[in-house]
């Protein structure tokens, strides 16, 4: 189970995003996937 305090421990953090200039001729993607610590660390956050 998750720590109850997680979400005042850690701030929210969001994966990097790509600059608008470099997005705005494609529909992919723009949040880069996460590194396996930041997530561990949010799923503490949110539990």
């Amino acid at each position: 189970m998750g720590k109850p305090t997680g979400f005042l421990e850690f701030p929210r953090e969001l994966p990097l995003a790509v600059a608008p200039a470099e997005r705005i001729g494609n529909w992919q993607e723009f949040h880069e996937h996460a590194e396996e610590q930041l997530l561990l660390k949010q799923i503490v956050r949110g539990l």
